[in-house]
């Protein structure tokens, strides 16, 4: 049944958000030629690692795993996407593929998923990843503008605990309900970043 709820969503989500899209491809190319989307390996359900897809949004993928908010391989326009969550419009193909869900825990990548040494990590991976759940939405200030020293040993010590935690407890509690309000929710943090970031450039 949610299998069949996402793909109509999904469906409608495509053809709603395709002038974003366009818009957001535009700026790539204008801002730094080069590939529009960026193809990343991302550990799925039961294991199974599957390309996940995001509008490129860097100069380079080589370097520290996780992104901080003033890494220099981020250009201007691919900080306004990431602010925006823009940057993962193009994961709606994945949804319809299978390969996501709507909601479900955020995917990690397959070499730092094998580095998790917590069990509450394996129970997670029952579920198929998603673009939305409700640890990523409240750690979300956190991952995106922190300019720790090293981003990846912070995101591993203070965020991922915390995104575990939350991710697992709401799976095993969810409702329509729920996944209504969190939609809505990530929506609505989604329009609030977008109309912040209008007419400013994001280094000034």
């Amino acid at each position: 049944m949610r299998r069949l709820i996402d793909i109509l969503i999904v469906s409608i989500a495509m053809v709603v958000t395709m002038p974003i899209c366009i818009v957001a491809a535009v700026g790539i190319l204008v801002c730094d030629p080069g590939p529009v989307l960026y193809r990343a390996r991302r550990m799925g359900r039961h294991g199974q690692v599957f390309t996940m897809h995001k509008f490129r949004s860097m100069r380079r993928q080589d370097g520290p795993r996780i992104t901080a908010g003033c890494d220099p391989r981020v250009f201007w326009w691919g900080r306004v996407l990431r602010a925006t969550k823009i940057d993962e419009l193009p994961q709606l193909i994945d949804v319809l593929r299978g390969k996501m869900a709507i909601i479900g825990p955020r995917p990690e990548d397959p070499g730092l998923s094998a580095e998790i040494d917590d069990p509450r990590w394996q129970a997670l991976l029952a579920y198929r990843p998603g673009l939305v759940s409700l640890g990523a939405l409240l750690v979300y200030r956190i991952e995106h503008r922190h300019d720790a020293a090293d981003p990846e040993a912070f995101y591993r010590r203070r965020v991922l605990p915390w995104r575990i935690k939350l991710d697992l407890d709401y799976f095993q509690r969810r409702t329509l309900i729920s996944d209504t309000g969190l939609i809505a929710e990530t929506i609505r943090l989604m329009s609030v970043q977008l109309c912040g970031k209008r007419g400013k450039h994001p280094d000034e």
